[in-house]
């Protein structure tokens, strides 16, 4: 393996774009770019931010995009021993975000998650977040679908649910 950037917080997510890596971090999007060539893309460029309420369970899960957006998932906070911390630090935690890839606005699409560690599109263009813990009398391990375009987001529900203990 090779070292091909530092001063990262917390990275959760990855995508590479033509000569560009977008990173998902704890509290922002992040462009790394490699200007001299070396191979060390030591050029960071904030694309996006979201409320962080400094917790240390908040973090920005996976990333994909499409033509326009780019998609994170953010957990909402954790006490220590695993109660959701209540109230939270941070606005809008537990969702699933879209950042314009142009102009960096963040839109929330998807809401009433607590860990969801996993994104990705299904074969028709629905953006999936799967969510590993139970938040309130949502049970363990349910998946989610949020069918999105490039103008509005309709509908979130879940389309899968199993409890595990």
């Amino acid at each position: 393996m090779t070292k091909v950037a530092d001063e990262l917080l917390n990275p959760m997510g990855i995508q590479v774009i033509e000569d560009s890596i977008f990173v998902s971090e704890r509290y922002q999007l992040t462009q790394l770019t490699d200007p001299d060539g070396d191979g060390f893309y030591d050029v960071h460029t904030k694309i996006a931010e979201w409320p962080d309420g400094g917790n240390f369970h908040e973090f920005a899960f996976g990333l994909v995009h499409d033509e326009d957006y780019f998609y994170v998932n953010l957990s909402v906070a954790i006490d220590n021993g695993g109660a959701t911390t209540n109230p939270q630090p941070g606005e809008n935690r537990g969702t699933s975000i879209k950042i314009d890839r142009e102009t960096g606005e963040v839109t929330y699409v998807a809401g009433g998650l607590r860990t969801p560690n996993g994104i990705g599109f299904g074969p028709e263009g629905d953006l999936f977040a799967t969510d590993n813990q139970a938040r309130g009398s949502r049970p363990t391990s349910s998946s989610t679908s949020s069918r999105t375009t490039s103008t509005t987001t309709t509908r979130t529900r879940p389309v899968r649910s199993t409890t595990s203990r």
